[in-house]
């Protein structure tokens, strides 16, 4: 849903842009548009039925450098926001958000650890593990 923030932690490797892109696919960004990780501009902003907005706090030190990219802006601006390296900074967060943790088993597995933060957030998880449940029928 518009407004909702996605918080990944994870390390190199372990599928955190991978997701992200399953995220814009579900979002209906356009499949001729690739998602990249935004290591080097910090931000990429994708068109769907609600905007995406990729976040990449891995190439930042500090939390002050953030006030270059205007993440109160948008995290206000009514679109997804997905933040990788979430950890990095977990003060920043807003109150209300999914922190998903993603740790490598092996070369094909990954674990995932959602944890919800507020009622959207677990209203999202509950959505998502019906859709799964119906899926796996």
């Amino acid at each position: 849903a518009g407004g909702s923030v996605v918080a990944l932690a994870g390390k190199l490797g372990s599928g955190k842009t991978c997701l992200t892109q399953g995220i814009a696919r579900g979002l209906k960004v356009p499949k001729e548009i690739y998602i990249t990780s935004p290591s080097y501009s910090i931000v990429n902003e994708y068109p769907g039925r609600i905007t995406l907005f990729h976040v990449d706090f891995y190439r930042l030190k500090d939390p002050s450098e953030l006030e270059y990219v205007d993440l109160d802006e948008i995290l206000e601006a009514g679109g997804v926001v997905v933040i990788e390296w979430a950890e990095k900074f977990p003060g920043i967060l807003p109150e209300e958000h999914l922190f998903v943790s993603i740790s490598i088993m092996d070369d094909q597995t990954r674990e995932l650890h959602l944890t919800a933060y507020g009622q959207q957030a677990a209203y999202a998880v509950t959505r998502l593990l019906h859709d799964l449940s119906v899926l796996a029928r």
